[in-house]
Formats: C-alpha cells, sequence, structure tokens
C-alpha cells in the first residue's frame, strides 16, 4: 500500500516498468495517488494517453487551502500542484475523479471551492470518505493527532472518542456526516459531475455500485454487492436478494469460505462450521441474518430496513429514506 508515483518511482521508475506490461495486455487500472510530476513525464503521459478507455485516475486532495495542506500533508506536492495534475490528465482523455479522501473536519471545510477548481480543471468525478482514527493509537501515533488538532482547530482525539459509537477504530456518527455529505453530493451533481462514496455511511449517496469514481460504463464492480443492493433498494422503494443473486453467483460460487483468499475467516471452529460452505452461500447467509454486523440491516448505518421475507424465505429490505 504505496503511492504508485511517489519519490521512489522518480528514482527507480518501477511502476514505468509494469505500466508498460499493462500497456502491452491492455489491462483495466484506476491509480490512487498525491503525486503530481508523473503528469509532466512524457514517458508516462504517452502510455496513459493510449488507455483514455480503461486507465482512471483519482488525485488526493483535502483541501484547496496549500498552507493546510503543507502541514498536514508531510511531503505532498501542493493543492495546486495536484490541481493541475488533474488539468494535465484530463487535457489527455483520461476520467479523473478528486479524492476528497480523507475528509477532515476543520481542514476540508472548503470542500465546495475544492471541487468547483477540480471541476474546473477537467475532474469528472468526486469520491468522499470521512477521516477515521484509531483510538488505540501509541504515544507516536496520538502525538500525530495532537498535531492534527492545532491545524483542525479542535482536539480531534476527544472529538472522536465522543462522537463515535465504534470500538477502536471510531468513524464519527452519521449524524454529523449525512448533511455534509448530502450537501456534497448535491453541489457536485449542480456542477455535472458524478458523485461517490467509500464511506461506511451515507453510500445512499453514490452514484454507482462502486465507491471510486470508476466511469459507468466500464461495468466495474455494478453487481454482488449491498451497494447494489442499496440503489436498488433506493429506485424502487426495496430490494430482494433475488435482485442481487445473479452477481452473486456469479463471482461467488466457484469456492468454499474456507478457502478463500485473503478473507479473514476469524477461527478454526468458524472454517470447520462453514468448511464446505460456498462464499456465495455465505454472502446468503449473511444478507438473511439481520442482527450480524455486515449485513445489509446493519452495514452502512440502517439505510436499509428488514420488512419480510419472499416466496424462498430470503430478508426482503426497505429503502429507509428517513434515516
Amino acid at each position: 500500500m504505496a503511492d504508485e508515483f511517489d519519490e521512489w518511482e522518480r528514482r527507480y521508475g518501477v511502476t514505468l516498468q509494469l505500466l508498460r506490461y499493462f500497456d502491452k495486455i491492455d489491462y483495466p487500472l484506476s491509480f490512487s495517488t498525491k503525486a503530481a510530476w508523473w503528469t509532466q513525464d512524457e514517458r508516462y503521459m504517452s502510455l496513459f494517453r493510449k488507455h483514455t478507455h480503461n486507465w482512471h485516475v483519482k488525485i488526493s486532495i483535502i483541501t484547496a487551502d496549500d498552507k493546510k495542506a503543507r502541514q498536514m500533508e508531510k511531503g505532498v506536492p501542493s493543492s495546486s500542484a495536484r490541481l493541475q495534475a488533474i488539468k494535465n490528465l484530463a487535457r489527455a482523455g483520461i476520467h479523473v475523479t478528486l479524492r476528497l479522501r480523507p475528509f477532515i473536519i476543520g481542514v476540508s471545510s472548503d470542500w465546495k471551492e475544492l471541487i468547483q477548481k477540480a471541476a474546473t480543471v477537467g475532474a469528472d468525478s468526486v469520491t468522499t470518505e470521512f477521516f477515521c482514527m484509531e483510538s488505540r493509537a501509541d504515544d507516536e501515533l496520538k502525538a500525530r493527532y495532537a498535531a492534527m488538532s492545532k491545524i483542525c482547530g479542535f482536539d480531534i482525539h476527544a472529538f472522536y472518542m465522543k462522537h463515535s459509537k465504534q470500538n477502536g477504530y471510531k468513524r464519527l456518527n452519521r449524524g454529523i456526516k449525512a448533511p455534509i455529505i448530502t450537501q456534497m453530493r448535491d453541489f457536485t451533481h449542480s456542477l455535472g459531475l458524478r458523485f461517490h462514496v467509500s464511506d461506511a455511511f451515507c453510500r445512499e449517496c453514490n452514484d454507482a455500485c462502486n465507491c471510486c469514481g470508476v466511469p459507468p460504463e466500464w461495468g466495474v464492480s455494478q453487481t454482488g454487492n449491498i451497494g447494489q443492493a442499496i440503489i436498488i433498494a433506493r429506485t424502487k422503494g426495496e430490494v430482494r436478494f433475488s435482485d442481487v443473486a445473479p452477481g452473486i453467483y456469479k463471482f461467488f460460487n466457484g469456492f468454499r469460505w474456507a478457502s478463500a483468499q485473503e478473507y479473514n475467516t476469524g477461527s478454526n471452529k468458524a472454517r470447520a462450521l462453514k468448511y464446505d460452505m460456498t462464499m456465495a452461500e455465505f454472502l446468503r447467509n449473511n444478507w438473511n441474518n439481520t442482527k450480524g454486523a455486515t449485513s445489509p440491516a446493519r452495514a452502512y448505518g440502517g439505510i436499509l430496513k428488514p420488512a419480510g421475507l419472499d416466496e424462498k424465505g430470503d430478508v426482503i429490505y426497505k429503502y429507509n429514506g428517513k434515516r
């Protein structure tokens, strides 16, 4: 998990080698970066101009204020430089997303200005997510929170401890986030840009199932997930397992849950109990376990509300618009 266009890349060019290979096999890619220098380097841009159909870039900027950005993001190009990077990419025909992540209260408060500037230079979408705080921080991380607090203008550790219900990893509550994200969506739409949310709350404000701003015509991550279920429910008023089942069985029916690579199966006991269950069966059980932490009933802030069973015994979820 590193920036693919960082200073090590400028020195060694490993990403460039990989890009040349991905170019040969015409492989689709979505990039997240805070770097700007490479958008003025013809070695990179000559490749990107060949892939306007399947290479997408997210430029991360948290504020339009160069001074605050310099204080908060050590060793990172200025916000102005990153906006110029968006412009360079857009001119080359690349789909570019303003990645307004993490949204930090007290730093990202100028989000309208930032989105307006991103739209002006050619971004076609915005994605956002609020800053999350690790409450189990060691002394070094606590010192960073203290430094962040000076920039934000309030004690960020105390604020997150007070306004987050989760244990450990603090995400802030929906009541704080929803008004900001809703206004951000409306403003983004007023400029003709797509809006995406990767936050645990307010996924109903998302224009697509994916949270990253990938162009919808590319058909990425459009089926078989709770993001799709939320969009269906928002449109129809309700959603059933049969609505998302085709994508789930297409992608997740071919392997056992216990052997899912890189998936946290929890414990040997859980692996033994679910040993013969396919991943698709696991996801269906998760759909119907309304008390489970990752079920549609609990995930994403309760925007989907259980409302009975269908003819196959699967839970029907109503869209909880008042939420």
